[in-house]
């Protein structure tokens, strides 16, 4: 029987390590003579996104483009429209990770194929790219 009176037992409170960010990959294919740009993979940790790439007129500056993710048959296929701003840390993304966080994959992978040269009008620096297997490796910067 336990009384009322009794000391609490003390309860050890581990704290838990901070997740470690997953690594963020983009690799892009080319299309010189089509109406897109090419093909972009997105990747983050072990999950993969692909889109077509398509640049868009920019009433403020900087460079535009539209990401139209590929759908599975029968899904409504999803687009993000991506403004890289002339002025650093006013990009912006349509996706509700943005919208939510107000960073998102579409605006890093943009900033590093513009920053590597692999597409033209270079925004100012938001992360950096490492080439890395064919690919960029995303790094905050």
């Amino acid at each position: 029987m336990t009384s009322l009176l009794s000391q609490p037992r003390s309860v050890k409170v581990s704290k838990s390590k901070p997740r470690p960010k997953p690594e963020r990959r983009i690799l892009f294919q080319s299309f010189p003579n089509g109406p897109r740009l090419g093909l972009v993979r997105i990747s983050v940790g072990t999950e993969a996104a692909d889109y077509w790439l398509s640049r868009l007129p920019s009433d403020f500056g900087g460079a535009a483009f539209r990401l139209e993710k590929f759908a599975p048959e029968g899904d409504e296929p999803a687009s993000y429209d991506v403004l890289l701003a002339d002025d650093q840390g006013h990009h912006s993304c349509e996706c509700k990770g943005f919208l939510r966080w107000g960073r998102c994959k579409h605006v890093d992978g943009m900033s590093a194929l513009c920053l590597s040269g692999r597409l033209s009008s270079a925004p100012p620096r938001v992360v950096d790219a490492v080439e890395e297997d064919g690919g960029l490796r995303l790094v905050a910067g």
